[in-house]
């Protein structure tokens, strides 16, 4: 087969690009050279002859026909000549001015559409969902290229940008501040993220129409997400649940625990012992998230832990000691010249932790206090008892200021505390307690303010030799001494017939008071921790001290998150053990942050990577015939209550881990929906914030 040949000299090219064509191309006889730009014939002749030699030659193309076989005339003028046409349009120029032509139609249709009032409803591409009917007529809400009006949009149109009028959905949907990164994660967590996870780069920003699509009418969810669309990124493709989805290695229990709570325990060992079912729901409650919620400790708890916080179920005194007057060597330093006043000579209390966050001594007098037997001072050297004092001195310095000015003493210690720190401290009790151990305070601190050396401590009175919180009974002969007692009762003092016949006998003695017993005498008074026993303070020889007697004492509370920020581990142990009064350290954890460490207060804390997994429990438990231990199986074996009392995050669960084949047994094809979407969002966090009965903005993001 021979092909046409596209050779200049043998075919006749047409130029596209030409707006005029020859009148006779109609007819099958078009000339070679046509009109001009301007639709013009020319006319003339087929070609112009050369002159070689003596003689005139057709000088007419190959494309054109070729040499003519009669040729030139003699005078050298073509004996072909082109008769002036009439040019015609070019088809291309044709269908140039119909399309411009519908342009302009179409434009000119739009313009009177749009202001008519019915433009809107002529543009949409359908109605809104029923979310968003309320802005159906306010395009602006969400299309950035209609702030300026119909004008601007017309001029706009061509550059709609996604992320503008994604900014404008922010106005009502909370996304964090990572609004449009992927997941709405921060590059932070990204960066630990493997990059052979998504299709394409991590890091890029998506718009909220990459994914959430309206004007699909009233019943359509914006919501609703095709899968696709998340093949579009992930590399792991999952064309079904039940073959694809991998297994489940640690979900749900990653996250950080925050009571200590061991099921494993309590439903073999607490829970039988009390005679109590071990029944989920007792403690646990679905919540509007579809998340399983904790019941309070008054509804759940209090029936077993209540004597916990009131410290009778340990051992020991039942309140923290808040304030003493620490035991100390009161001779040694005395013979030593070291007088620090009035000091209790029998006290064998330590400084509390609560006295180190008030007292305001330096670290290196603080770290001698505490390293040496404050009991024998025998063998310290003469810097080490100077220090001694200089604490001492500052723990009176410290009673001193507090009792003349209460609460707001605690403003000016070392810390700074609110007054609400010691905020049920009773005014009687301090004062008291301080004049118990320091009889001459006020002079003496008049003394050290001077400068001038403190008197010696003054002879302990013979009722203070021996430690007791309760009043002695009296003693028979501890008033009038020897025989007065008896001798009184022996004397006749109202004479002899009146003592012996008036009153203690004859008609003068009530026959019923003759059979009172024993049991109907004054009871013994109570220790002064028992007569706090619903809580309060109160003072046991050298030591005031405070007893909790309710959940959440606000107390305990403030002191714990103080001393958890401080990172004073020691005094943290020390004072709220899970065996101290109040037992706040048993249940709640201790977490470091950045800021400190942070008191777990909340059986459910936040999570501490990203929320895309979902699980609502309500249509899996409410009234179905799914147990909670259908899929959270306790391990024995497992080292959770170990684990708990560490600072950090790595925290071991009670349970296994869930058996993806519990969920397939459900999930599969022909039964209960197994989308992406049905246990996975987008977005780490979303909270829809709307100003009820406020318009929505319209001016553009700044």
């Amino acid at each position: 087969m021979k092909l046409q040949s596209l050779k200049h000299r043998d075919f006749p090219y047409e130029r596209p690009d030409r707006t005029w064509v020859c009148g006779r191309k109609r007819e099958g006889e078009p000339c070679f050279k046509g009109p001009n730009h301007r639709g013009v014939c020319p006319g003339g002749f087929a070609c112009q002859p050369k002159m070689k030699g003596y003689r005139y030659l057709c000088a007419r193309s190959s494309p054109a026909g070729g040499p003519c076989e009669k040729g030139p005339n003699p005078d050298g003028t073509c004996c072909l000549p082109n008769p002036v046409c009439q040019p015609e349009l070019s088809m291309r120029a044709k269908r140039g001015r119909l399309v411009w032509g519908a342009i302009a139609t179409t434009l000119l249709a739009f313009v009177v559409i749009m202001a008519a009032g019915f433009g809107l409803a002529f543009i949409s591409p359908g109605p809104l969902s029923s979310v968003h009917a309320d802005i159906e007529s306010n395009c602006q809400s969400c299309h950035s290229t209609m702030d300026g009006g119909f004008q601007a949009a017309l001029l706009n149109g061509l550059n709609s940008n996604a992320i503008h009028d994604g900014q404008k959905c922010l106005r009502c949907h909370d996304l964090g501040t990572h609004s449009f990164a992927v997941h709405s994660l921060s590059d932070q967590f990204l960066s630990q993220e493997p990059e052979t996870r998504w299709r394409g780069t991590k890091h890029a920003k998506l718009a909220c129409a990459t994914c959430h699509v309206d004007h699909r009418g009233r019943q359509h969810d914006p919501r609703d997400v095709s899968e696709t669309t998340c093949d579009a990124c992930h590399q792991t493709k999952i064309d079904d649940f039940n073959s694809d989805h991998p297994s489940f290695t640690d979900y749900p229990y990653s996250e950080f625990t925050s009571v200590a709570f061991d099921h494993v325990l309590h439903e073999n060992k607490h829970f039988p012992e009390q005679s109590t079912p071990f029944d989920c729901l007792s403690c646990h409650q679905t919540i509007d998230s579809g998340a399983m919620g904790t019941i309070t400790f008054d509804k759940s708890c209090v029936s077993c832990h209540a004597q916990d916080i009131k410290g009778l179920s340990q051992s020991g005194e039942p309140g923290l000691l808040v304030w003493s007057a620490p035991g100390l060597d009161i001779e040694t330093l005395e013979e030593k010249g070291f007088n620090v006043g009035d000091w209790p000579p029998y006290s064998d209390l330590t400084m509390s932790p609560f006295q180190r966050s008030m007292v305001d001594v330096s670290e290196e007098d603080l770290k001698v206090w505490v390293s040496i037997d404050l009991l024998d001072l025998l063998d310290a050297d003469d810097e080490e008892l100077k220090a001694i004092q200089r604490v001492a001195l500052k723990i009176k310095k410290t009673t001193f200021d507090i009792q003349q000015q209460g609460h707001l003493a605690f403003r000016n210690g070392p810390n700074t505390l609110d007054p609400t720190f010691f905020g049920g401290l009773p005014e009687a009790s301090f004062k008291e307690a301080a004049a118990d151990w320091f009889p001459r305070l006020e002079s003496e601190m008049e003394l050290w303010k001077q400068g001038k050396q403190l008197p010696a401590a003054a002879p302990v009175p013979a009722n203070k030799t021996a430690k007791s919180d309760i009043a002695k009974p009296l003693e028979n002969d501890s008033i009038l001494g020897g025989d007065d007692l008896g001798d009184l009762l022996s004397d006749d003092l109202l004479g002899d017939s009146d003592l012996s016949d008036d009153i203690l006998g004859g008609d003068l003695l009530d026959p019923d008071l003759s059979n009172v017993t024993e049991t109907n005498q004054s009871p013994a008074p109570a220790q002064s921790s028992d007569w706090v026993a619903e809580g309060g303070w109160y003072q046991r020889n050298e030591g005031l001290y405070y007893r909790p007697a309710v959940h959440r004492d606000l107390f305990i509370k403030s002191w714990l998150e103080l001393l958890a920020h401080d990172r004073d581990p020691k005094s943290l142990k020390k004072l709220f053990s899970e065996k101290s009064p109040g037992a706040c350290i048993k249940c709640h954890g201790v977490r470091e942050s950045e800021n400190g460490s942070q008191i777990t207060w909340q059986p459910k804390t936040k999570k501490t990577t990203h929320a895309l997994t979902h699980f609502d429990h309500g249509p899996h438990v409410g009234g179905s015939a799914l147990a909670c231990a259908t899929c959270h199986i306790t391990d024995p074996d497992s080292e959770f209550l170990d684990s708990f009392y560490t600072t950090d995050d790595k925290r071991l669960s009670n349970f296994a881990p869930v058996n993806i084949d519990t969920c397939k047994g459900c999930h599969e094809p022909g039964g209960v929906r197994r989308s992406c979407l049905t246990c996975h969002a987008y977005h780490d966090k979303t909270d829809v914030k709307w100003a009820a009965g406020q318009p929505l903005p319209t001016a553009a993001p700044q």
